[in-house]
């Protein structure tokens, strides 16, 4: 069982390297702030106009993300956020993963 938002939070992001070793890589963060390093294929470059259609197909779908033009999908969702948003809505991430990649 999940302790806080923030561990609920890493545990997802951590369970995308998993799921998606060949795109996602790395994640850097605390508590509710984190990025999801996003690389193209089988590569060491990252990826940003991947990124950026994940946040545009994110968007489409409800959670608003911000692009950054960089390869990196920034994940900051409120504080105040219920546990039950906060996985609906990373659940639309890995919809846009499984979609894109």
């Amino acid at each position: 069982l999940f302790d806080s938002k923030s561990l609920i939070l890493k545990q997802i992001l951590k369970s995308w390297i998993k799921k998606f070793p060949h795109r996602i890589k790395r994640i850097e963060g605390k508590g509710m702030i984190w990025g999801v390093f996003i690389y193209k294929e089988n590569s060491h470059k990252l990826d940003e106009y991947i990124t950026n259609i994940i946040c545009e197909k994110a968007m489409e779908k409800g959670v608003f993300s911000i692009c950054t033009g960089r390869g990196t999908l920034k994940i900051g969702p409120p504080l105040t956020i219920t546990k039950e948003a906060l996985i609906e809505g990373l659940n639309v991430y890995e919809e846009c993963f499984r979609e894109l990649f």
